[in-house]
């Protein structure tokens, strides 16, 4: 069984250049998955709409794991640092059950949460790939799956169906 392709890939929707408090350049990109999907309906070809997610992320030219005489960030790019409005990418908007976390509100009550949501980049069928982005955030996953990727037969031929 294959993987839907509208489950597997992201458009960018929309991107800013901005600089961080301290100076570091750094890509606010914002990602979609598709809201419509080809499927064969009574043998005819239909496309189908479908709820899409949307969710922003940061990406910095240079990691902040080496920095240069003045602290400024050296290290390898971090992937999305040059994505642009209208690119496609290979990913998937993931949910999953984490260890407990407190997201402090500035004048209200803070809150307590076990669940996260993190885009995850490359073949999101491959578990380590959901892990390392869950971990590299931050995040421990408890191993209860709430959203993933589903493996069923694919619902759509190429990218270029879900754009049309």
């Amino acid at each position: 069984m294959n993987t839907p392709i509208e489950k597997t890939v992201l458009e960018v929707v929309s991107n800013t250049f901005r600089e961080d408090k301290n100076g570091a350049p750094y890509n606010y990109v914002e990602v979609k998955t598709f809201d419509k999907m080809e499927q064969v309906i009574a043998g005819v070809k239909r496309m189908v709409r479908t709820p899409s997610r949307v969710m922003g992320f940061t990406a910095y030219p240079h990691s902040y794991l080496t920095k240069d005489e003045n602290g400024m960030p050296t290290g390898e790019a971090q992937f999305g640092h040059d994505l642009t409005k209208g690119e496609i990418v290979q990913g998937s908007i993931i949910t999953r059950s984490v260890e407990a976390y407190v997201i402090e509100k500035e004048g209200k009550e803070d809150t307590t949460a076990t669940t996260a949501t993190v885009v995850v980049f490359g073949d999101v069928t491959n578990e380590a790939i959901i892990q390392r982005a869950f971990t590299g955030r931050g995040f421990v996953l408890t191993g209860e799956v709430v959203e993933t990727v589903s493996e069923e037969l694919a619902t759509a031929e190429s990218v270029d169906s879900l754009t049309a």
